[in-house]
């Protein structure tokens, strides 16, 4: 596997963010420093937030330019260099760097270099057919992809993305009435078959678990991230490659017409629920009786209805 720059990004700028703090304290106790100190406080304390709601899975989306945690990184940088050429007694090489490295280094860096993805190679088209492909289901038998619409098609990194896995539970939240719809879910990722089976242990609802070996769907839809993983994290998961898809979600109609491809160039930046919902809509596919509903989530992946306590 190849090495890039975003592979071992996050270590070191998690690495400086969960130090900020302990580093704040020892300096301040120490004296003498306190505005170059107080200034790496408010470089650190919104990004700090930010990853705190990005950790508990259930945060979908965030602004694409992340501008409290930017105008405050930067913010907090020229406050730890006023204090040390102006204000402060004395200067505090430490409080410089780690202020000045996290603040007007890495903060941007992550925001508008690390978060971006590549875009451009889709080859999903609205209007058009879903190309047909075929993949193992979590039970092990292949499934067509024609056999699934009406459908959400949700392309995902991984369990490992946070942003991922609180996309999913808000489309969870829609299942009632995506399974009154006939509407089957998908979830197709490239993770080892062992991750997607934790996985569908998480979810009290019956969706459909695709496992894309060797990511040879994602390559024949353009959906491919090369070197999306962070190092390291290929081995502990068990998968044979650092790749994953890019997170996309696709809705079709009755006849597998793709009425929604929503791609993004930024993966934070995530359509809401009520945007799959509205393309179901303006594509006529509304509730339908129960007796009438596809068969939904077998254990070779097709479809059996299920029936939900109110």
């Amino acid at each position: 596997m190849t090495v890039g720059w975003r592979s071992v990004f996050l270590y070191p700028f998690f690495l400086g963010m969960v130090t900020a703090p302990i580093a704040i304290t020892v300096g301040l106790l120490h004296g003498g420093s306190a505005l170059q100190w107080a200034g790496l406080a408010v470089a650190a304390a919104p990004m700090l937030w930010f990853f705190k709601g990005m950790a508990s899975k259930r945060i979908a989306r965030f602004p694409p330019a992340l501008p409290v945690q930017v105008v405050a990184g930067a913010v907090g940088a020229v406050l730890t260099v006023l204090g040390a050429l102006v204000w402060d007694p004395i200067v505090s090489p430490a409080a410089v760097a780690h202020s000045l490295l996290l603040g007007g280094l890495a903060i941007p860096l992550y925001t508008f270099g690390y978060s971006k993805l590549p875009t451009g190679a889709c080859r999903i088209v609205v209007g058009e057919c879903l190309p047909q492909f075929t993949m193992q289901s979590m039970g092990g038998g292949d499934v067509s992809s024609v056999e699934l619409a009406p459908a959400i098609l949700m392309f995902f990194r991984g369990n490992w993305c946070p942003l991922c896995m609180a996309q999913i539970h808000e489309v969870a939240e829609q299942y009632k009435e995506l399974e009154r719809r006939g509407v089957t879910v998908a979830l197709i990722s490239g993770q080892p078959q062992q991750e997607t089976e934790k996985l569908a242990k998480q979810f009290d609802v019956p969706f459909l678990h695709f496992v894309d070996e060797g990511l040879r769907v994602a390559r024949q839809l353009g959906l491919l991230h090369e070197r999306a993983l962070p190092a390291g994290l290929a081995g502990r998961i068990g998968a044979s490659d650092d790749s994953a898809y890019l997170p996309t979600v696709v809705v079709t109609d009755r006849d597998g017409l793709v009425v929604l491809c929503a791609e993004t160039d930024n993966y934070r930046v995530r359509p809401e629920p009520s945007t799959f919902m509205k393309a179901l809509d303006d594509a006529g596919v509304g509730e339908v009786p129960l007796d009438e509903a596809k068969s939904v989530g077998g254990a070779d992946g097709r479809r059996s209805r299920q029936s939900y306590p109110d």
